[in-house]
């Protein structure tokens, strides 16, 4: 997604709503924006979805909390790293088992 490709942009919902039509027939429950800005929480929250904020960027801690980040991390690989070891892990866990053979 880029500015180009909208009528408004941040924060403006405009850039979050075309990309949700993107995505196709998700629910905005069902997704989660990444920023480091107060602008980029507020665009996704026009369009009812959440926001985890990351401090490498241009936003303080206490921007991006008041705001309404319903998480915080430092970088993209801190939320790599806690994201492995909850979603992606179980999900890793799920496919190991679907994919043994029975004995």
């Amino acid at each position: 997604m880029c500015s180009e490709e909208v009528a408004q942009s941040k924060p403006h919902g405009d850039i979050c709503r075309v990309a949700l039509q993107k995505l196709g027939k998700q629910a905005p429950a069902k997704v989660i924006s990444i920023g480091d800005t107060a602008f980029d929480v507020e665009t996704a929250a026009k369009n009812n979805v959440c926001t985890i904020g990351l401090l490498c960027g241009g936003g303080t801690r206490e921007e991006l909390q008041r705001a309404g980040c319903v998480a915080l991390y430092q970088n993209p690989a801190d939320l790599l790293a806690h994201m492995v070891g909850r979603f992606w892990g179980r999900r890793r866990q799920k496919r190991l088992v679907l994919t043994e053979k029975p004995e």
